[in-house]
């Protein structure tokens, strides 16, 4: 929870219980291998799964980050914490969520949204800049989606191979084909 959150705000739990799902996980993958030790071995195995060893393992990148430099990750909202531009954008109707987590999404992005000058803006010409320089970008993103419907963006956006979608309810989710 101390990653999850706006950035000036209270740590937020996750709505689903992911702790309790990943361990779930991992006692599964615990039994598979415990299963395969005894068809290779003849011998039973005990199996266990901790939920808080399961949550850390989920940290990814955070967690590599903090070994690596001991600086606490900050809460950052809908951005994704080392990849910008990423999170939830408005547009004209609504908002869509934006993923291009690879550079090559990100070229894709610019090329979709018609933007060659956030190609060619020196702060933002790699993944690191572009972090540092969040807030320009985001807005710059977000007045370009602001001119189309969230429909237009995702069709435009996903057709360029750009991850985008709407956030959806779960009737949402469970009706979408």
């Amino acid at each position: 929870m101390s990653v999850t959150g706006e950035p000036d705000g209270a740590p937020i739990r996750a709505g689903p219980p992911i702790a309790d799902l990943v361990a779930g996980l991992f006692g599964a993958l615990g039994v598979c291998a415990a299963l395969v030790r005894r068809g290779r071995t003849g011998n039973g195995e005990t199996v266990g799964a901790s939920l808080n060893n399961g949550m850390i393992s989920m940290l990814g990148f955070l967690a590599a980050n903090y070994l690596a430099t001991g600086e606490q990750p900050p809460r950052t909202g809908n951005d994704h914490a080392i990849v910008a531009p990423y999170g939830l954008f408005r547009t004209k109707d609504g908002a869509v969520a934006l993923a291009p987590s690879q550079e090559q999404s990100y070229q894709r992005l610019v090329d979709a949204l018609g933007m060659p000058e956030l190609r060619d803006d020196p702060r933002l010409r790699t993944n690191d800049l572009r972090v540092a320089n969040r807030r320009a970008i985001n807005a710059a993103i977000e007045e370009r989606l602001g001119s189309g419907t969230s429909d237009y963006w995702i069709e435009k956006l996903n057709g360029a191979g750009v991850p985008c979608d709407r956030v959806k309810s779960l009737p949402e989710v469970f009706a979408d084909p």
